[in-house]
């Protein structure tokens, strides 16, 4: 007992410290970038928003900022591996050296689906540029420059031909053919959020190739994410908030997105959920085209039609994911399957449940694969298979 008495004074005055250490401010020295690779350097600060060479900030707030610097150039997927760490300086009390050290990784992309199959190329000449092509029924051309401007500031677009589907108000699945292209720009503001303004313009035709009008959709959103992985997380939240207008008719939508993925405490258990909503403002056009398209949503489980939700949009998923087993696929990616619950729900008599398997090839193929059975109300089943994420 008398022993611990003595400690008593110093574990006082340690919880004291530990805050206060945390707390003290401090000014970042140098930052060096350290590359394993044929990255310019410039791509690396491109990523560094949070803070800047002789910034003063608490000790606390630069452990944050480290990491999202450090998730901020991983979810890029350039990099086989990334650590940002401070240091102290020995010459300069108060002050901290930033040290961000990367090494380059496979930088070939591939991905498709049922209809289409597309293959690019990631970081090109080192410069944080992105190549891809798609070709079958979606044949478009995809750039993105990462490290354009001053830091944060990306842009990019896509040119070629897309085949739409869409339900007409009497419930009849269409299709038209969409020929031209986007572009647009986003700016990173640091703590995980984001900018971004795009232009969309293009011709469109009937299956016949019978032209149907020119469009031209201008699109401004703000995005917050906090995932330190961006294909398939474990944990994180985003939102997202947009609003478009397509010419020349004024047609109008306005969407907020949430999602929230966690952990559940046992290895490989893991949860998702989602709230999506919007209204339409203005005349249809095209019939129920530009109505709803909710990735994963629908028993729903088909994008929604005018005739289906009409002028306004709310609806909520939730999905119970365990990951039953991850392996590498032959020395170039890997490969996991996932059994899952899924459960959405739009109104009394709009709801779906049931089971799924979601099977994802990893980096740097970047493919998942649903395969899903759902319920509804009256108890009519729908299978549906995808190559797209719900999350």
């Amino acid at each position: 007992m008398r022993s611990i008495l003595r400690l008593l004074p110093v574990l006082v005055f340690a919880l004291f410290l530990v805050p206060a250490a945390v707390a003290q401010p401090v000014r970042v020295g140098t930052i060096r970038v350290v590359i394993h690779g044929e990255t310019q350097e410039s791509v690396v600060r491109h990523a560094i928003l949070e803070f800047h060479e002789g910034e003063v900030l608490d000790r606390a707030t630069l452990i944050e900022a480290l990491t999202l610097v450090e998730e901020r150039l991983q979810k890029t997927e350039y990099f086989s591996s990334v650590t940002v760490n401070a240091v102290d300086s020995f010459q300069h009390a108060g002050t901290v050296h930033v040290i961000v050290e990367v090494e380059d990784g496979f930088l070939w992309r591939f991905g498709g689906g049922p209809i289409f199959a597309s293959v690019g190329q990631d970081n090109l000449g080192g410069a944080g540029i992105d190549l891809g092509l798609s070709l079958g029924t979606i044949q478009q051309f995809r750039f993105l420059d990462r490290n354009a401007g001053g830091a944060g500031w990306s842009w990019g677009g896509d040119l070629g031909n897309v085949t739409s589907k869409y339900y007409d108000n009497t419930g009849t699945m269409k299709s038209v053919q969409d020929l031209g292209g986007r572009l647009g720009v986003t700016q990173a503001l640091g703590w995980g959020w984001e900018v971004s303004a795009s232009e969309q313009a293009q011709a469109v035709f009937d299956q016949a190739w019978s032209p149907l009008g020119p469009e031209a959709w201008t699109e401004v959103g703000v995005v917050w994410d906090r995932r330190p992985e961006g294909f398939s997380p474990d944990h994180g939240y985003r939102l997202d908030a947009s609003a478009s207008v397509l010419a020349p008719m004024g047609f109008q939508r306005q969407e907020a997105d949430a999602r929230w993925w966690f952990g559940l405490g046992l290895p490989g258990l893991k949860g998702a959920a989602r709230l999506h909503g919007g209204i339409l403002e203005g005349t249809l056009p095209l019939e129920g085209r530009y109505a709803w398209v909710v990735s994963g949503l629908d028993g729903i489980r088909k994008p929604f039609s005018v005739s289906d939700r009409g002028s306004s949009l709310l609806v909520a998923s939730a999905e119970l994911r365990w990951e039953l087993v991850r392996f590498p696929l032959m020395a170039f990616t890997t490969l996991s399957f996932e059994p899952a619950l899924v459960a959405d729900f739009a109104g009394p008599q709009t709801w779906a449940v049931g089971g799924a398997l979601r099977v994802f090839f990893g980096a740097p193929v970047f493919v998942p694969l649903r395969f899903e059975y759902t319920l509804d109300p009256d108890g009519r089943g729908l299978f549906l298979f995808a190559v797209e994420n719900p999350f």
